[in-house]
Order: C-alpha cells, then sequence, then structure tokens
C-alpha cells in the first residue's frame, strides 16, 4: 500500500514540477449546487453515455456475483482454508491479464475490422450439439 502511495506522490510531484498551466480567468464559484449539477449530462442529448453506464453496471454486478460465488467455492470444493486472501491476488492476475488482451483486440479489431466477430456467437450457437 505504502509503495501505491508513494508512486502517486511522485507522480504528483513531477507533474505539479512539470506541467504549467495558467489559472483559469473568470472563474467563480457560485456554490455547491451549480457545481454539481455541471456534471449532469442530459440522456437526450448523450444517450451513449447513459447506455455505458448501464453496460458497466451489469459488467461490475457479474463479476462481483462471480466473485463471491468465487469466494465459496475456494473454500468447499478446493479446501482453501482463507478464501479470502486470494481475493486480491484473483482481481491482480484478472487486471494484468485484461490490460495485454485489451491491447490484442484492439490491433485485431484494427486488422479485420470491429464486426469481424458478428456472426461468432451464431455460428457457435448452432454448432454446439
Amino acid at each position: 500500500m505504502l509503495c501505491f502511495v508513494g508512486i502517486n506522490m511522485a507522480c504528483l510531484a513531477l507533474t505539479l514540477r512539470n506541467v504549467a498551466e495558467p489559472a483559469a480567468s473568470g472563474f467563480r464559484f457560485e456554490g455547491i449546487t451549480p457545481f454539481f449539477g455541471s456534471f449532469y449530462l442530459k440522456p437526450r442529448e448523450y444517450p451513449n453515455f447513459y447506455w455505458v453506464l448501464v453496460t458497466r453496471f451489469f459488467s461490475n454486478m457479474g463479476i462481483w456475483w462471480i466473485f463471491s460465488f468465487l469466494l465459496f467455492y475456494l473454500e468447499e470444493v478446493v479446501g482453501e482454508a482463507n478464501p479470502a486472501n486470494l481475493l486480491p491476488l484473483l482481481l491482480g492476475t484478472g487486471a494484468a491479464v485484461a490490460i495485454p488482451t485489451s491491447l490484442l483486440g484492439v490491433k485485431l479489431a484494427e486488422r479485420f475490422g470491429s464486426d469481424a466477430g458478428d456472426d461468432l456467437l451464431p455460428n457457435i450457437v448452432v454448432q454446439s450439439p
């Protein structure tokens, strides 16, 4: 944990030392309500943003349901005495695997097109016994 804090502090120091931004001209803080209201995006103008929120919600819900089940599985089936200690390792491994595979997915999408796999799922369903 201290290593993570140290890395963040070093990045902050480098940023503050090397990035010179001019002060915002004409900025006035007018209260907390207008401040938080500025983050609201109108759904009719930005529908894709809200679709991303919905899909992220379902994705995270699925991930955490799987991890909850995985804790019981590791304890009851595998016989791990304290499966909660393995959860950070599993999350770290998942992140370490997800980043390179995402980069590989981008390269494959650039090479074959992003809709190259559209027929993959129906073919798998039809071919399955």
